[in-house]
């Protein structure tokens, strides 16, 4: 199993040109990592994916996954391009989830 810290942290946000400070909502990123197009998922795949989604819809401040559930996440993660700046702390919890 592995554990994941999922508590909102500290974005860089720039909208017309005016950069600010907003949380960054790790657990709705992760949700839209899980469905990316980048997974080339089958519909089953897609209910599998779900089934992870809302675990992670459910969780508290702290994600536990299966290991079966961490690596599809992880490849989802992994698999996914088109990052910025403001995911390097999104990936490096879920490459650095703690075995529990």
């Amino acid at each position: 199993m592995r554990k994941i810290d999922v508590t909102p942290y500290n974005a860089t946000i720039i909208e017309n040109g005016v950069s600010s400070i907003k949380p960054y909502e790790i657990t709705l990123a992760l949700i839209n990592l899980m469905f990316s197009p980048e997974l080339g998922l089958s519909a089953r795949g897609f209910v599998e994916q779900d089934g992870i989604a809302s675990k992670i819809e459910r969780s508290g401040p702290e994600l536990i996954l299966e290991d079966r559930e961490y690596k599809r996440l992880y490849k989802a993660v992994e698999s996914f391009r088109g990052y910025n700046r403001n995911d390097v702390e999104l990936i490096r919890r879920v490459m650095n989830a703690e075995k529990i």
